[in-house]
Order: C-alpha cells, then sequence, then structure tokens
C-alpha cells in the first residue's frame, strides 16, 4: 500500500492544498513552500508523531486557534492487492471501516462511486483533524476514516486502529535543514580533530 493523495484544511500556512504523490518520487522545491509541512502532516496522521514537532498554535492556519478552529490532513491510500473492498475486510467491512473510494492514476484524482470505475483503484482516506481545547489549555487530534467533510470531535467518526496503520509501513525517517545539525562547530570532539589536523 502507498500514500497517493494530501490534502490540507487550515494546516500551517496552507488554507487549503492537495498534492499527488507518485508511487516513487522526491520532494524537491525552494525553502518555505511547505516541504516540511507535507512530510510532518503525513507523520501526523501514520502516527509517527515523534518525527514532528509537538503541536502549537502555527500548527492553525493563521496561528491563532479558536475553540472552533480545526485542521484536517486526508490521506488517500491505495495499492491494496484487489480493487474488491471485500477482499479487504480488515480496512472496508464491520463497525470501524473505510469507505472505498477510487484513485485514478492517470489524472491523480479520487472518484466517489459505489463501484470500482473504469481505470480506478481502491483507495481508503485516513485523516486526523486538530482543535484547541481552551478550558483545558491542550491541542487535542482524532485520527478517523474520512468520508466527506465532518467534525470527528462531535459527529461520532470511525476512528483508525493502530493496527490498520501498521499495515501501511510507513517509514519517515528525519532529515536536518541545516549543516550546522549535522555537524556541530561547538563540538569538542570536533574541536579536537580539528586542532589535531
Amino acid at each position: 500500500m502507498r500514500i497517493a493523495q494530501i490534502e490540507f484544511f487550515g494546516f500551517r500556512g496552507l488554507k487549503t492544498g492537495r498534492v499527488a504523490l507518485p508511487a516513487h518520487g522526491v520532494l524537491l522545491g525552494a525553502n518555505n513552500v511547505g516541504k516540511t509541512a507535507l512530510v510532518e502532516a503525513i507523520a501526523l496522521v501514520f502516527g509517527r508523531e515523534r518525527v514532528s514537532s509537538q503541536l502549537c498554535d502555527w500548527d492553525f492556519f493563521g496561528g491563532r486557534p479558536k475553540p472552533k478552529s480545526r485542521f484536517t490532513i486526508v490521506c488517500s491510500v491505495t495499492d491494496f492487492s484487489t480493487s474488491n473492498p471485500k477482499d479487504h475486510s480488515n480496512w472496508f467491512g464491520g463497525e470501524f471501516a473505510a469507505q472505498p473510494v477510487w484513485w485514478h492514476e492517470d489524472k491523480g484524482t479520487l472518484t466517489y462511486e459505489s463501484d470500482c470505475p473504469s481505470g480506478g483503484i481502491l483507495a481508503a482516506q485516513v485523516a486526523l483533524c486538530g482543535r484547541y481545547d481552551e478550558e483545558d489549555c491542550e491541542f487535542e487530534t482524532k485520527r478517523y476514516f474520512y468520508n466527506g467533510p465532518a467534525d470527528p470531535f462531535t459527529d461520532g467518526c470511525e476512528t483508525v486502529s493502530v493496527r490498520r496503520l501498521e499495515e501501511l509501513g510507513v517509514f519517515i525517517i528525519p532529515g536536518n535543514r541545516q549543516w550546522d545539525r549535522l555537524m556541530s562547530f561547538g563540538s569538542s570532539t570536533f574541536m579536537v580533530l580539528h586542532k589535531n589536523s
């Protein structure tokens, strides 16, 4: 399975946005265009919180969250072994299940028919929504199967189990953006090596 698309609603500097991800690709771009936001969003959705920083005001578009403020990140997962939802009852059957949607690789889009359309392959949507709890002065998130716009904190959306997330096999390796994080010039080891060379 793989992540085919990621959508943003009110996350950091992205009021709305959508990025289709190829089967194999590299993320390149100038500074401050959203590369880190995209990678950290994927980390949040798929339970790799240690890769991303702790939630704060700036994770909400505009940077001043109110009790009604929400950010939502939606990842579309595809490349199931077949495009028949009945073959994947752990994802599409039972009480806590995703609604089948269809990924069109050639167009980089999703469609929402009840049956597999021509050129479509089976996909599921996993989302993470964040809010600010003013009473507790804390940030809260909820991970759930996305079946259209909703507030998972009040609308009873189906939560995604850790087991489903583990099946995806998403590995995110943190990188460093600046050379000074890779090699500390204040390090005594470096200073000794430098002095003796």
